[in-house]
């Protein structure tokens, strides 16, 4: 995510190996990240791995690129967590490593 002063720009990328080993595909996590900003977005490009969104701030309405981009944020990170991917917060181990615990081989 990329916010300037005007508009906040988003890139999605959901590989397709992954999409198909962890059962989540680009439309649920784009509409999962877009959810809180959904009125503001215009998809620039979707495609099978990549999608390309662009959400459009005015001040006017309290639409700014920077808060639009955290509660983008927010709202995808607690996305990955439903779905099991991101480990919960009650892990008291400093040293996780978050790919293994998500079952990512690198």
């Amino acid at each position: 995510m990329s916010a300037g002063d005007k508009q906040l720009g988003i890139y999605c990328h959901v590989p397709k190996a992954l999409a198909e080993a962890k059962g989540v595909s680009m439309k649920e996590w784009v509409d999962a990240v877009i959810a809180p900003i959904k009125d503001r977005c215009e998809i620039v490009e979707a495609g099978e791995e990549i999608t390309k969104i662009v959400a459009l701030g005015n001040p006017a309405e309290d639409a700014f690129p920077l808060k639009m981009r955290d509660a983008a944020i927010s709202a995808g990170f607690a996305f990955l967590r439903e779905k099991g991917l991101v480990p919960a917060d009650d892990s008291s181990d400093d040293d996780i490593n978050y790919a293994e615990a998500a079952g990512v081989e690198w």
